[in-house]
């Protein structure tokens, strides 16, 4: 398949997308992403304004769609890296992402839930998932600041797992960790909410995959004969400590607990490639 250009963007999104997701909601495709949003004060110039936009495709094939309506989601404010979850049970669709805390600004993170009117538009208030677990220190990146972000969503059974990534991106400390709910439960409850493994002693904490190997932003993935659960991520290459450029993208096959959060294991190269592959 050829590389082509579908989205051109509007004037009011300045250069430079973050994090972009291609997801099917109920037949149609959408891109969600991060950008700063020029139309608010201070503009391109002021990465405060950074906010999650969605554009709609208009084919059922991506491939062949036009990516024209663009619409900037209501976050409450700075916002990056957000996911659509369908409800499977209710058919509810609900935006998660990473949000400011406190002072506006990416400073300290968390990641937020809030539910959405249809996948283009958000309604009522937010909840930040993780307001009964402050930031662990295992959660702090070089910069002393609090990060939690790139949330992606795995459902398995009954089980909501939230993984997300934590610490400093650019260094080692960079890490897997999961908030995790249930289908029955009210995901706007901060009750019912679990950080798991949060107060693990030691120098893991809460990180479910290969603390000090950099692996993080991950996704998931089903295998094409619909057997196995795949992850992508990416991590630091062998003998580099630091810095965006050691980042490498890798991918293996996930199992999980009994409890329904996933078992993430530790970087492996012995999986090669997902069952059922042609």
């Amino acid at each position: 398949m050829d590389r082509r250009d579908a989205v051109a963007l509007p004037p009011n999104i300045c250069p430079g997308l973050w994090a972009p997701e291609l997801q099917q909601l109920d037949g149609e495709w959408y891109i969600y992403f991060a950008a700063v949003d020029a139309s608010l004060p201070g503009g391109c110039e002021d990465g405060r304004n950074r906010r999650m936009f969605v554009v709609k495709g208009d084919n059922p094939n991506p491939w062949l769609a036009n990516f024209r309506d663009f619409r900037v989601l209501d976050t409450g404010g700075w916002a990056i890296g957000g996911v659509v979850m369908k409800h499977p049970r209710t058919g509810e669709f609900y935006l998660i992402y990473a949000g400011s805390i406190g002072a506006s600004g990416a400073s300290w993170s968390s990641i937020f839930i809030k539910r959405m009117a249809n996948p283009m538009e958000t309604r009522g208030e937010r909840l930040d998932i993780g307001r009964n677990f402050p930031h662990r220190p295992w959660e702090i990146d070089s910069d002393r600041w609090g990060t939690r972000e790139g949330p992606e969503v795995l459902i398995h059974g009954n089980k909501v797992n939230v993984i997300y990534s934590a610490a400093s991106s650019w260094d080692g400390s960079y890490c897997l960790a999961n908030f995790f709910s249930t289908l029955e439960s009210d995901l706007m409850n901060p009750n019912a909410w679990t950080l798991k493994d949060a107060d693990r002693p030691g120098a893991m904490g809460g990180c479910q995959f290969d603390r000090n190997s950099g692996a993080g932003h991950n996704s998931f993935f089903q295998s094409p004969d619909g057997k196995e659960t795949w992850m992508t991520y990416h991590r630091f290459k062998d003998g580099c400590t630091k810095g965006w450029n050691c980042r490498q993208i890798h991918a293996k096959r996930i199992r999980f607990h009994d409890d329904g959060t996933p078992d993430l294991g530790r970087h492996s190269l012995g999986d090669f490639e997902p069952s059922g592959t042609p």
